[in-house]
């Protein structure tokens, strides 16, 4: 954000000052060559009725042209600014209220000035008034200029005249922002980020964990230890007034952090990882424990970071009131929602680890439930009170695990619905009731300093007051003069320097020279005057600054005295006691500095003071009762609250005293809104996180079932409908406000207007009216109509106001708006309304003529409608939280109406999805009774047609594949009983031609030999007749329950070393139960074993590993060879009949392993290397 370099920065601000000011030097020239060429070609007039748009642009730009002629000023074309007067010179200017650029053009009697505000310099500032430089000459605060020289100071000079001014930098000096490196930094967080998911990706788990982690403790330490990003930690949201909760934690911008570092490296770890729990089934409990801490953990992490956030922050989160809302509001939420997304996942990755290892739904639930209870039961018995707070993440993971359970380990739509509901509603009820504790700490700060019966404003203004009166030399005249009595000196401080303010003050002002004394009626004897007051201030004064005592009177006002020190031994001594009910509207937003902005009271509390039963005192909105015992507030203990009349009272009682601070009870109403600003946020933050996973994963066309679709259509038509209904209704609120209130302030100004004729009719002209007069009868009706009033002569000159300090201090020109000159004086308008706008704060203002007794014009009046600057903010605001609670409120009806509708819709097609994923060829498939005759009757009349036509090709296609198969099986039995026939015919064939030449002995040797050879054979096309019976006879077995573990051992000792081949069997489970044949799954496992030691070279050390385990409720059962492996050409044939890769045999091992597997709901399938290897798993459904 900063430039590493101040004195480039310093240079760089400068010489762009410099270009922008003559630039904006060169367009007054311009300007003033426009309206003078109007001027010469249509007349002044045209220029009066014409352009009004164009000088509004002028207006915004910070440039007004003014039009003399002689010494009346004729045109102006805004009233924002200082009226510069007719001998106005060319050049850099100092006004009361700032720096002025001007540049002049005179012609005869034409005088034309074009003018630029270059900064503002009132004498004080606030929320609204800042003193700061014309956005265009690119300088923000902590800039000193001065129009002469300064030490230190660098010169401006304009090209047009070589006019001069200097700018220095002060305390407060900032180089400007560098978007550019920002920008940068941002992309170098972002490659980084990615790039540590790139290079974790083909990692294993353990691997990948240690990795990132390691690679982001590094990045985050290195970003710590050099303050960077450097730019990006000069914004606000790394400053520590706004947040610091811990060490660890000193910023907002430093947990925005690590909430991404934490999602980068939760998604990195958990997206598409594997892992086995072989090795963690005989530490169920632990495993199943130390899950339960870990999501303990988080829940406690993710309160604690809530409580942080809300007790150790300046950041704003009533999201009641949604428009006071600001940008690091929404960060504070997103880290958050961020904290929140990491927890989801873990806690769905752990759920998973308990599901593979076979925990029941049932134990998951009750153990947690169990340990949360335990945990909260134990904190709140050793004195932690918000132990209770962890119990929200029981339905958390309940919903998580129910769903993985039996949603097919996917969240449906309903289900994240569900889950928003939950965290919206436990993030609303902490942040709640955090900041009902924030607040109630706050509120009893503030009621202490109140119960003091100060009024700081009143300290802090006094000081200005008593130097600007000691510098007066008019008071010490008057005061030495005797001639005028106390009454005028009264007046005259009054009137100078105790308005506005100050009115909610009774004001004694008692001058007191050496030798002075007082006579009190009831008293014989004087007093010196010094000797009394120094009495008052030695009993009852405290000293709040030089010269101004606080007096301890317990007469239930706020009292001060004042000391004014003269020469020669004069003093003034100021009494100022509150009155009871203020009167007057006070000092105006605008008017007031920010400290005192500061000090002041906030307009939604309001104050009392009880003494002895009896209101004292009060201020703010609510009225209280005058009686304490209206409110039955307890004797007993310093602190209380109560609530009564919808409105809550914290009190505070001190002896005799109590003192009540107050403020409206948010309603239900308003507090249902704090959640429903969440869930809509929310729901924002997830719909944008889908869209951004798919679009990033690829998966930005990935399908959506018809169920969630549905809901998803039913949400969004809420959510565009609410923002239409939203946008129109605000519309219409805004002009329904400005209606009413141009409707009260028309009525407001004509009854000013008629009781200011009634006072000021009589005179002939508004020059020839008592300008005293007139402004205390502004002053009256200002207080009695609540608004303030200015009245402008007929050539639009300020005469007198109600609040002529505006005019005073400069924040607005003392000339009538120039549009509203313009109406009155060329439309001739009876009434004028305008919306208008004094540094940034806009308002309602009328203008009416106002005429003597004799019809005569003498000024036009104006009121500018300070009094309800609010109300259209509140009015919105109250709008938006009843269309935030009703558009949740409709959510949650569209969801019951949408799962109702949806299951209804969706059932007949979820009954042809089942039935056409139980389709077999060969077996009785069902037909869909559906009578409806809709178009989803329609498809279900096909799809029971299309089962019809296809049962009757099954039955054609299964008769034709029946007899092939018998043709081919025929045509493999006839192979194989001819390659033993063959032999036997030709041996019988040779002994029967060489039996005659054989003897007796010979003939005997060769019919052993013959016979030998014979019955050889002879068991041959035994074994392959009983081969194929076996085949023939799989599916006519008899299941029921056997224990693998013994038939599995009984093959692995019969094979174990043959072929010098070692076999051996490992079991991570003690039971291995299954639904089956107990002699089939011996041949399975003999076929299998076997096979796996004929695939092993000679050359080679055999090894063969049968392995069981449980995943996802099956059972798998893996048998293992360090083989040849099996060649990918065989890969589709190895279960086909009658194939094999050996010299021996029919190729019927592994296609009848498979027909068993299959016949017992199982299924079986390989992997393998080549010269690596293979493994065959079998998966059988656990009993």
């Amino acid at each position: 954000m900063y430039y590493q370099d101040r004195n480039w920065a310093v240079n760089h601000q400068v010489n762009h000052f410099q270009e922008s000011l003559n630039e904006v030097d060169e367009q007054l020239f311009y300007e003033l060559d426009h309206y003078k060429s109007i001027i010469d070609t249509s007349g002044l007039e045209i220029l009066l009725k014409n352009d009004v748009n164009y000088h509004k642009k002028l207006e915004r730009k910070g440039v007004g042209i003014y039009i003399y002629s002689g010494d009346n000023l004729k045109f102006w074309s805004t009233n924002k600014f200082i009226i510069p007067k007719h001998q106005a010179k060319s050049g850099l200017s100092k006004l009361k209220n700032g720096y002025y650029l001007q540049e002049v053009i005179k012609e005869g009697e034409v005088t034309l000035i074009a003018q630029f505000f270059i900064k503002k310099s009132f004498g004080f500032e606030n929320s609204y008034v800042r003193n700061s430089f014309d956005q265009k000459l690119y300088l923000e605060g902590g800039w000193d200029i001065q129009l002469y020289g300064m030490e230190g100071g660098y010169e401006i000079v304009l090209n047009s005249n070589k006019d001069t001014l200097f700018i220095k930098p002060n305390g407060f000096f900032q180089a400007p922002h560098n978007v550019t490196l920002m920008v940068l930094e941002v992309i170098g967080l972002f490659l980084f980020f990615t790039g540590c998911i790139l290079l974790v990706r083909g990692l294993n788990f353990l691997s990948k964990i240690v990795f990132l982690f390691c690679l982001l403790v590094f990045g985050r330490i290195i970003l710590w230890f050099f303050d960077a990003p450097i730019n990006l930690h000069g914004l606000e949201i790394f400053d520590s007034k706004l947040l610091a909760f811990s060490k660890l934690i000193p910023s907002l911008g430093d947990l925005l952090l690590y909430v991404i570092f934490s999602l980068v490296l939760t998604f990195s770890l958990f997206k598409h990882i594997r892992y086995s729990v072989n090795g963690l089934l005989k530490f169920k409990f632990t495993v199943v424990l130390i899950c339960f801490t870990i999501v303990y953990l988080m829940t406690w992490g993710i309160v604690e970071t809530i409580e942080g956030i809300v007790l150790y922050s300046e950041i704003p989160l009533d999201l009641s009131h949604i428009l006071s809302v600001e940008y690091t509001s929404i960060i504070a939420l997103f880290c958050i929602a961020g904290i929140i997304a990491v927890y989801v996942v873990v806690s769905w990755k752990l759920i998973e680890l308990m599901h593979k290892m076979a925990l029941k739904l049932s134990v998951v639930l009750i153990s947690f439930l169990f340990l949360m209870v335990m945990v909260t039961i134990f904190g709140l018995f050793f004195g932690f009170s918000d132990s209770y707070e962890i119990l929200w993440s029981i339905p958390v993971v309940f919903l998580l695990s129910y769903s993985y359970y039996r949603n097919q380990k996917t969240v449906s739509f309903s289900f994240a619905i569900s889950l928003l509901f939950l965290f919206s509603l436990m993030v609303t009820q902490s942040l709640r009731s955090y900041t009902d504790e924030k607040l109630i700490n706050d509120k009893k700060q503030l009621l202490t300093k109140l119960a003091k019966e100060k009024d700081l404003i009143a300290e802090y203004l006094f000081q200005s007051v008593q130097e600007a009166i000691r510098e007066d030399n008019n008071v010490y005249d008057l005061l030495s003069d005797y001639s005028h009595t106390d009454q005028d000196i009264f007046e005259y401080f009054k009137k100078k320097y105790f308005q506005g303010f100050w009115n909610r003050f009774d004001l004694q002002v008692n001058p007191c020279f050496k030798g002075d004394s007082i006579v009190f009626l009831n008293e014989s004897e004087p007093v010196p005057c010094e000797q009394f007051f120094s009495g008052i201030i030695e009993s009852t004064g405290i000293e709040v600054s030089p010269g101004f005592y606080y007096l301890e009177n317990q007469n239930g006002r706020i009292s001060y005295l004042g000391v004014i020190s003269f020469q020669k031994n004069a003093k003034v001594f100021i009494e100022l006691d509150s009155k009871f009910k203020p009167d007057g509207v006070g000092f105006p937003t605008l008017l007031l500095d920010e400290q005192i902005e500061r000090m002041s009271l906030n307009p939604d509390y309001s104050f009392a003071h009880f003494k002895h039963g009896e209101l004292v005192k009060q201020k703010g909105p609510v009225l209280y009762s005058t009686k304490l015992s209206y409110y039955l507030v307890l004797k007993d203990g310093d602190w209380s609250y109560i609530e009564r009349d919808q409105i809550g009272h914290l009190i505070k009682r001190v002896g005799d005293h109590v003192y009540f601070l107050s403020q409206p009870i948010t309603s239900t109403w308003n507090q249902m809104a704090f959640y429903s600003y969440l869930f809509a946020f929310f729901s924002l933050l997830t719909v944008v996180s889908i869209v951004v996973y798919r679009f990033f994963y690829g998966k930005i066309n990935e399908a959506s079932s018809f169920k969630t679709r549905f809901q998803s259509v039913i949400i969004f038509i809420l959510f565009f409908s609410t923002v239409f209904i939203g946008v129109g209704s605000v519309y219409y609120l805004k002009n329904q406000y400005n209606q009413k209130n141009f409707d009260a302030i028309s009525e407001k100004i004509k009854s000013v207007k008629i009781e200011v004729e009634q006072k000021l009719g009589g005179d002939a002209s508004i020059e020839k009216t008592d300008k005293e007069f007139a402004q205390l009868i502004l002053e009256k009706f200002s207080k009695v109509f609540f608004t303030d009033i200015n009245l402008f002569d007929p050539n639009g000159k300020l005469v007198v106001s109600s609040q002529h300090k505006m005019f005073e201090e400069g924040l607005v020109g003392e000339r009538m708006n120039p549009m509203a000159m313009y109406q009155m004086l060329f439309n001739a308008q009876s009434q004028f309304v305008q919306i208008e706008e004094i540094e940034g704060i806009q308002f309602l203002s009328a203008y009416v003529p106002f005429y003597n007794n004799d019809g005569d014009l003498m000024a036009y009046l104006n009121l500018p409608y300070f009094a309800r600057s609010n109300d259209l903010k509140n009015e919105i605001s109250n709008f938006i939280v009843a269309l935030l609670n009703i558009y949740v409120l409709l959510i949650v009806l569209a969801l019951v109406i949408g799962l109702i509708l949806t299951n209804k819709i969706t059932e007949p097609l979820r009954l042809i999805q089942e039935k056409m994923a139980n389709i077999k060829l060969g077996k009785s498939n069902e037909l869909i009774n559906y009578t409806g005759k809709d178009e989803v009757g329609k498809l279900v009349n096909e799809y029971n047609r299309m089962i019809i036509e296809l049962t009757e090709s099954a039955k054609r296609l299964a008769e034709s594949e029946r007899e092939d198969a018998w043709r081919e099986m025929a045509k493999q039995v006839a192979h194989e009983i001819k390659n033993p026939l063959t032999p036997m015919k030709l041996s019988i064939q040779h002994l029967q031609m060489r039996w005659a030449l054989f003897d007796e002995k010979e003939r005997q040797e060769r019919f052993d030999n013959f016979a030998k050879n014979l019955i050889q054979q002879i068991d041959t096309l035994s074994a392959i007749a009983g081969e194929f019976s076996s085949f023939a006879k799989l599916g006519e077995t008899e299941f029921r329950e056997i224990d693998l573990t013994e038939i599995i051992k009984s093959a692995v000792d019969v094979y174990n070393w043959t072929n010098g081949v070692r076999v051996i069997f490992d079991s991570e489970l003690d039971d291995l139960i299954v639904h089956g044949d107990k002699d089939q799954m011996l041949r399975v496992f003999n076929n299998l074993i076997k096979n796996a030691i004929q695939a092993i070279p000679d050359h080679k050390d055999g090894l063969v590993k049968v392995l069981t385990k449980s995943e996802n409720e099956l059972l798998k059962i893996i048998v293992e060879d360090n083989g040849k492996g099996i060649s990918k050409d065989n890969y589709n044939r190895i279960f086909v009949p009658n194939f094999t890769t050996k010299n021996s045999g029919m190729g019927l091992g592994l296609a009848m392993v498979q027909k068993i597997i299959e016949n017992m709901g199982g299924s079986i399938y390989f992997e393998s290397e080549e010269n690596e290897g293979t493994r065959f798993i079998i998966e059988l459904k656990i009993k």
